[in-house]
């Protein structure tokens, strides 16, 4: 199992920017990939779940809306509902709103090269570059891997960025174990790791405070002579 790199908010912004804002490849617009990668980083869906979602599984009408992920293509083998944010589920309605309910919610994803059309995305955001020998890097410098389920990867990094306890970012995850949730799919970022630190109490030397009839009384004591004490002077 390879161990993937989250983005952070500023990555994600320059990838879904890049994105808007590219020309079609991997047989979807820049519109279309930029809607797909907030799809698979909000929700947390892999890139087969992706693909199956059709016009009739998303509910727009309550509050809030709502996708639904088939048993035949979740990991778990297991029918899931899911909320939306209200931002991600209006751009999907003015998308896909008009769709037959047959109808791919993404009809240009590829059966797979998931990995290439993001990696191509985030080449041209900068955040991915060329070595000296013109070979792309698609590993950060802890060997985490740039992929499409890097976007996985920093749904389960923001959750817990948030707060969120562990048990619900299992469920939202759709993980049967906890523990793959918190070593696998979360990373603790540096301003993450800083701010922890910030909370701890002080450790720097206090010495007792001294007030001004303490320190009378021990100018006092100073001028006394200890040698003298019990010393008779004939």
């Amino acid at each position: 199992r390879y161990e993937r790199h989250a983005f952070s908010v500023e990555e994600m912004g320059r990838l879904l920017a890049t994105a808007e804002d590219g020309r079609k490849h991997h047989g979807m617009t820049g519109a279309d990939r930029a809607l797909l990668y907030r799809t698979a980083v909000e929700p947390g869906f892999r890139w087969s779940e992706l693909r199956s979602l059709k016009r009739g599984s998303f509910d727009f009408d309550p509050s809030p809306a709502s996708v639904t992920n088939e048993a035949a293509s979740a990991q778990n083998e297991k029918e899931d509902t899911i909320s939306l944010r209200p931002e991600l589920a209006a751009d999907l309605k003015a998308r896909i709103g008009l769709f037959a309910p047959s109808e791919r919610a993404f009809p240009g994803m590829w059966k797979e090269r998931g990995a290439d059309m993001i990696r191509k995305d985030l080449e041209s955001a900068g955040i991915l570059l060329r070595d000296g020998d013109g070979k792309l890097v698609t590993v950060d410098e802890y060997g985490l891997e740039y992929d499409f389920h890097c976007l996985r990867a920093t749904f389960a990094t923001l959750l817990n960025k948030a707060r969120v306890p562990l048990a619900t970012a299992q469920r939202l995850m759709r993980h049967s174990d906890p523990k793959l949730t918190a070593n696998t799919y979360t990373h603790v970022m540096l301003d993450d790791k800083a701010e922890a630190l910030a909370k701890l109490p002080s450790i720097a030397a206090q010495r007792p405070t001294v007030d001004d009839g303490q320190k009378e009384n021990a100018g006092q004591n100073s001028d006394e002579s200890p040698a003298s004490e019990g010393v008779k002077i004939v």
